[in-house]
């Protein structure tokens, strides 16, 4: 019996100096201390666009303007198989600032090499970084 993938909507947010908005999750979320980029669960009859902009608002504090779909790949993890759509985010209104208490960075796309993603990040960190 197949399982229905949990389905994720996951935002590149690139500010004007070239650099990617990343998000450490916290001590009681799965995978504690690992980096990532924003977003979350799409909601029963949400498009992945809507969850992202509902997520990065509750998370981060933006309003994201025009995201651009990148890619859409499903990873299957200890808890089962997820579904991400992930989208460059160039244009939003407001300060990004961690709003669940987590710690965020702006980084050069560069240093990303530097810092631990979960393993399903993989491709969405080889396809910006190359």
């Amino acid at each position: 019996m197949s399982v229905d993938p949990l389905k994720v909507a996951m935002g590149v947010i690139m500010n004007d100096q070239s650099q990617v908005l990343i998000a450490r999750r916290g001590a009681h979320q799965h995978l504690a201390g690992y980096w990532e980029f924003p977003g979350g669960k799409i909601e029963m009859g949400e498009t992945p666009e809507d969850a992202l902009q509902r997520e990065l608002l509750e998370e981060v504090g933006i309003h994201i303007v025009a995201p651009q779909a990148m890619m859409t790949f499903q990873h299957t993890s200890d808890k089962g198989p997820i579904e991400f759509h992930v989208f460059r985010v160039t244009a939003f209104t407001g300060q990004a600032q961690g709003c669940e208490g987590q710690a965020i960075q702006w980084i050069p796309l560069a240093n990303l090499p530097e810092y631990r993603f979960p393993p399903a990040n993989i491709h969405v960190l080889k396809s910006i970084t190359i």
